[in-house]
């Protein structure tokens, strides 16, 4: 391969391990054996890993096809390029196995439920643009990862919301809170799509949608 496409896969692979150890310095026990972590998530991240084509919607799914495409375009092997296309959304890998131990239902359970959600609320489009922000300096580059993280943390704290309504599955829950919060979720929506709307926002903008995201959480 190109050097030029090795350094990309090379920094997905830095940015994914980066975005695992931070999750794991904020959310695992400070005493906590990295054996010990390998046990607790290492099965459900795999579990996610075997099932995600099957529960990804229809945005997700377009985005990791884009990423796929891209990179069998730049001559990437197909199984490679498959596994790198699934890491473009596994991030929430972790995410969902704390949501899946936390309310006791199966992992592609919660994926479908932490999924839709997302689609619903823009994720993909929104870590994307946070993604593609240019930034000058250290500063700029350290709030553009405070606010994909934040991205991220903001996603499970609806999903865990949602799962805490009533209701015999995860699918159940999901359509009860979104009956409850109809009318919050209407307005976040439509300010979302008028976001979306602006191409390629600036900081203030995706801070406005972080806002709507923080709002559903509480």
């Amino acid at each position: 391969l190109p050097a030029a496409v090795q350094y990309s896969l090379m920094e997905r692979v830095t940015g994914l391990l980066k975005h695992a150890s931070l999750w794991l310095l904020r959310n695992a026990p400070a005493d906590a054996a990295l054996a010990d972590l390998i046990g607790q998530y290492g099965q459900p991240v795999a579990d996610l890993e075997r099932v995600l084509e099957s529960v990804l919607p229809a945005d997700y799914q377009d985005q990791r096809q884009q990423y796929l495409d891209n990179m069998l375009e730049r001559n990437v092997p197909e199984q490679v390029a498959i596994a790198f296309a699934n890491h473009h959304v596994i991030g929430s890998a972790l995410d969902v196995s704390m949501l899946a131990s936390q309310c006791g239902y199966p992992v592609a359970e919660v994926a479908q439920v932490y999924f839709a959600i997302g689609a619903k609320l823009h994720l993909p489009w929104l870590l994307s643009a946070i993604n593609h922000l240019s930034v000058e300096g250290r500063w700029q580059a350290l709030a553009r990862n405070n606010l994909r993280e934040d991205a991220y943390v903001q996603h499970r704290l609806v999903v865990a919301r949602a799962l805490q309504c009533e209701g015999a599955s995860a699918q159940a829950r999901m359509l009860n809170w979104q009956k409850q919060s109809a009318q919050s979720l209407q307005f976040a929506d439509q300010r979302l799509a008028e976001l979306v709307s602006l191409g390629q926002p600036d900081f203030a903008a995706l801070s406005i949608a972080m806002g709507e995201l923080t709002r559903l959480s509480l």
